[in-house]
């Protein structure tokens, strides 16, 4: 038997995303989810077509296996404290109100 075909999942798609706009994908497990996001950050290079993105687009994502790194009760600001010690409180604030973990958000 010859090899089957990897399913088609999109085609011809075209979108963009403005500064500040998020998404949220869902789907069956296999579906391509991970696949796509790998593909939208530049993990993996699309199978055709093209990626454009603007030069200081910067993306983040919360990726399946960062949620193994959480520890249960520890605060935003914990988690960051133990990935990086030496950062000063405030940078570590900075960040966090960026990701909607304003103020006492992000304790």
């Amino acid at each position: 038997a010859a090899p089957s075909q990897p399913a088609v999942i999109l085609h011809r798609v075209d979108f963009g995303l403005e500064a500040g706009d998020r998404i949220g994908l869902l789907g069956p497990n296999g579906a391509g989810k991970s696949t796509l996001v790998k593909t939208l950050v530049s993990d993996l290079a699309p199978l055709t077509g093209e990626r454009i993105a603007h030069p200081d687009v910067r993306i983040g994502y919360f990726a399946q296996h960062t949620v193994e790194s959480l520890h249960e009760g520890q605060s935003p600001i914990d988690h960051f404290r133990t990935l990086a010690p030496q950062a000063p409180i405030q940078s570590i604030r900075d960040f966090l109100g960026k990701w909607n973990f304003p103020g006492d958000r992000a304790f």
